[in-house]
């Protein structure tokens, strides 16, 4: 790459600077940092992820949280120590109030007719189908595939219907490069649930993906309480034959990070229930249901790289 060789960072990215970081970002207990990453980014000398969006500092510590949104993934280059406390999060993942960085539109192998629910986003892994319902088909997801560079997960597939549910955004995409990374707090990348279906009989939309964290350091102290998480999205339920709405799938950001996103409940008895999220594996499918809407299916879970 260009630029002098001692200020290039990363192994799996190359990053180069035009001048050494010389800021510090220390997030204190209860203060939130809110980063968009549409702009407010520097301009590397040269990098090999040239859509995402790089901020370089110092020193990076964190109590508090620290959010990121927007429509480019984000690099976090640290020249010396990375550390989220205890308390800290690392706040990439997708949910109503917003999407993680770099979430992006991949299509599945077929979407839903009639009141099906959508398929839920695949990554690597690959997301679970919507159920069949309103007497149509639900969504087929696509197959996983390898991902190459830095890219936030994909979104879930809406349902099928009048009022059909909106598929959920895939989690970010987080490149942290640092001399040395300690975590005892969180780092989260996960999908956002599916919306459940508004009414008459329409499927439920499909889970966001987990999205990518990706971690390039020569020294990763990850402690006892120290979680990274990835996890895909819940499929949204299925409405009933009138005006009753299927439930909303459970984000994949769940307060502990062992449990899975719930499956959006089916509006009433004879909806299809969404397929339940899971920290691990492919995603579910969605419930199937008669004339009332089906259910959308799980997203997939992330991708994780130390």
């Amino acid at each position: 790459p260009d630029g002098p060789q001692s200020l290039c960072f990363g192994t799996t990215e190359m990053i180069c600077l035009a001048a050494a970081p010389t800021d510090d970002v220390d997030i204190g207990l209860g203060d939130t940092m809110v980063l968009g990453t549409s702009s407010g980014c520097v301009m590397p000398a040269s990098t090999t992820v040239p859509d995402a969006c790089v901020i370089a500092v110092r020193s990076f510590t964190t109590a508090g949280t620290f959010r990121v949104t927007g429509s480019r993934p984000l690099v976090v280059l640290v020249s010396g120590i990375f550390e989220v406390q205890a308390t800290g999060l690392i706040d990439a993942a997708s949910r109503a109030g917003g999407a993680g960085p770099g979430t992006r539109d991949c299509p599945p192998a077929s979407t839903p007719t009639g009141g099906g629910g959508g398929a839920g986003a695949s990554l690597v892994a690959r997301g679970g189908n919507g159920g069949q319902g309103g007497s149509g088909a639900g969504g087929q997801s696509a197959t996983g595939t390898a991902i190459a560079g830095l890219v936030g997960g994909c979104i879930g597939s809406a349902g099928a219907g009048v009022l059909a549910g909106a598929g959920g955004a895939g989690g970010g995409g987080v490149l942290i490069i640092a001399g040395s990374v300690f975590v005892d707090g969180r780092i989260d990348a996960s999908g956002q649930g599916g919306a459940g279906g508004g009414g008459s009989s329409s499927g439920g939309g499909g889970g966001g993906s987990g999205g990518v964290i990706v971690v390039d350091s020569p020294s990763i102290s990850i402690r006892s309480t120290g979680v990274i998480t990835a996890k895909g999205g819940g499929g949204g339920g299925g409405s009933g034959i009138d005006a009753a709405d299927g439930g909303a799938g459970g984000d994949g950001d769940a307060p502990k990070p062992e449990n899975s996103a719930s499956g959006g409940s089916g509006a009433e008895p004879g909806s299809g229930q969404g397929g339940a999220g899971g920290g691990n594996g492919n995603g579910n499918a969605g419930g199937s249901s008669g004339v009332r809407g089906g259910g959308g299916g799980r997203g997939a879970t992330g991708v994780i790289r130390l």
